[in-house]
């Protein structure tokens, strides 16, 4: 990236490998991992890979699967952004996300929280899920704040930079920002993003579709 106000971050992650859960705490420890953390499948698209646990303590994390993989949890207020790319056009769609807030509250009641990723994230306009009002303190009349535009500026740069990195044209990403820092990191890439709210969408993917000919 060509400054620093232009990059985007990304998290570690520990892949679990160990069977001992006093080893497993210091490999993560050596991380600078803190509670709550996120566990989530390696299986990358389907069902399971949407299922995702919140560990808030020790006990927690002797549930989380062998093979799985725990990431820190970033505090970022309760929207991310996800990020539809086709070809050199994207759009920007905001979505419900974890408060680190309400998911305290939780954390005196609970050792794991387990979740499907899509209830967190699809937005209804007439309900929202059970996971969504336990996590992310909303209400069906929420309103998803918009992506500030000085935000929304760096994303044709990022979108250049995955684009060139991953050799595609067609993908998706999820991006939040820090709250105490507004740093920009991105959590997630699909290969296979279903471009809800991308307006005019098959014109689009012609269009790119046909230069590609040229």
């Amino acid at each position: 990236m060509q400054s620093r106000d232009q990059r985007f971050y990304t998290c570690g992650y520990h892949l679990v490998e160990e069977t001992d859960i006093s080893e497993l705490g210091r490999a993560l420890a050596a991380k600078d991992f803190f509670y709550p953390m996120i566990c989530k499948s390696r299986i990358a698209q389907g069902t399971q890979g949407h299922e995702m646990s919140i560990i808030f303590n020790e006990q927690g994390l002797r549930e989380a699967s062998l093979k799985s993989i725990v990431v820190p949890f970033i505090d970022h207020g309760s929207v991310l952004y996800k990020v539809f790319v086709c070809g050199d056009k994207f759009h920007v769609a905001p979505r419900p996300s974890i408060n680190l807030g309400k998911l305290l509250t939780q954390s005196n009641q609970l050792d794991v929280y387990n979740f499907h990723s899509d209830t967190v994230s699809k937005v209804s306009e007439v309900s929202t899920s059970q996971v969504q009002e336990d996590l992310c303190g909303l209400s069906a009349s929420c309103d998803m704040v918009p992506l500030p535009e000085e935000h929304r500026a760096l994303i044709p740069q990022w979108v250049r930079v995955m684009r060139d990195v991953l050799n595609l044209s067609l993908f998706g990403f999820d991006v939040l920002f820090e709250s105490k820092t507004e740093k920009p990191f991105v959590i997630d890439i699909n290969y296979f993003p279903g471009y809800d709210g991308f307006d005019d969408f098959h014109e689009v993917l012609a269009d790119m579709l046909y230069q590609a000919t040229l």
